[in-house]
C-alpha cells in the first residue's frame, strides 16, 4: 500500500491504475470516487484484496520469470511528457523494452479473461497497460495473472498510439475540468455520490425551502419511479407465490434457462441475549443498574436521512 507521502504525491496527477476510473471502466470505483481522493475529501483504505495482491505480487513475478526465463525488476514511478500522467509499473524486463503488470483474481472473475496469450484482459487492466506503455515508451506489455489461486496465465498487449492519445486527451480534459477548474462531478446514482453529498452537507440548519420549477419536475419523477417500483414489487411477489404453488412440496422447478428453488433452511438456535440481560439486571440494585447502563452508553453521531412524502391526491 502507498505511504502517506506517496498518497499526497498521487493527488498531483493521474496514475495508470486510475485512468479506467475516469473513463468509467473501473467496476470497483466511479469518477466521483477518484475526484474525492484527489480533492482530499476521501482517503483510500486498504482492503483485504489489496493486501492479498501486495503479498502475492512477488510470488507471481517469480512465476513469470520461471515461465519465460526472463528477469524482472521494479522501475519505480515514471512520468509522461505531460507530467500530470504517470505510472508505476509493477515490473520491467531486464534487457527488453517491455513491462509486466501483475494481477490476481478470484475464480468467479475468470470469465472476464480470454485465452492466454491474447490481449483479452478486463478493460480497466487494459487501460492501465496503455498508460504504462505511454509513460515508458515501450511497444508491448505483458499481464501476468493468477486466477483462483492456481491458474497462472500471461497475456500480451501491443501498443496502439492512436488509442493511447485519445485516452490521454480525455484524462487531461477531466483533470483540467474537475481538478484545475474545481468543478464538481455530475450527480449520479452511485453510492459514492451519496457519500460525497453526505460529506458536503453533513447538517441541516435552514428551514424548508420552496421548490423551483426544475425541482418540482424532479419530485414528480421520484413520485412516478416509486409508484412504478411498488407496482413491480407487487408483481414480483405475486409471481413468486404462483411459482411456490407450482413447486408445491418439491425442491424447486426447472425450466430451459432457469431454475427456481423453495427449500427449508436447517433448524437453528438463537440466544435470547435481551432476556439474559434482563435476568442479570434483576439481580442489581437501581443504582448498580444505572451505573452498568451508563458504562455501555456510546455516542452515535447523527446522520441526515432523506424522506419523501406526498399529499393524498397530489
Amino acid at each position: 500500500m502507498f505511504t502517506k507521502e506517496q498518497l499526497e504525491e498521487r493527488k498531483k496527477g493521474i496514475g495508470a491504475s486510475e485512468a479506467a476510473t475516469i473513463l468509467g471502466y473501473n467496476p470497483y470505483a466511479s469518477p466521483i470516487d477518484l475526484w474525492m481522493v484527489k480533492k482530499g475529501i476521501k482517503v483510500v483504505e486498504e482492503n483485504q484484496a489489496m493486501r492479498l495482491g501486495t503479498k502475492l505480487e512477488p510470488i507471481i513475478a517469480t512465476m513469470y520469470e520461471e515461465a519465460t526465463g526472463l528477469e524482472l525488476y521494479s522501475p519505480g514511478t515514471l512520468k509522461y511528457k505531460n507530467p500530470i500522467i504517470y505510472g508505476t509499473p509493477d515490473r520491467f524486463i531486464i534487457g527488453k523494452n517491455k513491462g509486466v503488470e501483475i494481477k490476481t483474481a478470484n475464480a468467479r472473475m475468470a470469465a472476464n479473461w480470454g485465452a492466454e496469450g491474447t490481449d483479452e484482459v478486463p478493460q480497466h487492466y487494459l487501460i492501465q497497460c496503455i498508460i504504462c506503455m505511454a509513460v515508458s515508451d515501450f511497444p508491448t506489455w505483458d499481464v501476468a495473472v493468477l486466477l483462483g489461486g492456481q491458474d497462472f496465465r500471461i497475456y500480451n498487449i501491443l501498443r496502439d498510439v492512436e488509442l493511447e492519445n485519445t485516452i490521454i486527451d480525455k484524462l487531461l480534459a477531466w483533470w483540467e475540468t474537475y481538478i484545475i477548474g474545481d468543478r464538481e462531478p455530475e450527480i449520479d446514482s452511485s453510492a459514492s455520490c451519496s457519500e460525497y453529498l453526505a460529506k458536503k452537507y453533513p447538517k441541516n440548519f435552514a428551514p424548508l425551502k420552496e421548490a423551483s420549477p426544475e425541482v418540482e419536475v424532479l419530485l414528480q419523477k421520484l413520485s412516478e419511479v416509486r409508484y412504478s417500483l411498488k407496482s413491480f414489487e407487487e408483481q414480483e411477489e405475486a409471481i413468486k407465490n404462483l411459482l411456490k404453488n407450482s413447486i408445491g412440496d418439491a425442491d424447486g422447478i426447472q425450466g430451459v434457462n432457469w431454475k427456481a428453488t423453495w427449500k427449508k433452511n436447517k433448524d437453528g438456535k438463537k440466544i435470547d441475549w435481551e432476556g439474559i440481560a434482563g435476568e442479570l439486571m434483576n439481580l442489581l440494585s437501581p443504582i448498580e443498574k444505572q451505573k452498568l447502563i451508563d458504562s455501555f452508553i456510546m455516542p452515535v453521531p447523527g446522520v441526515r436521512k432523506f424522506l419523501f412524502s406526498q399529499k393524498k391526491g397530489g
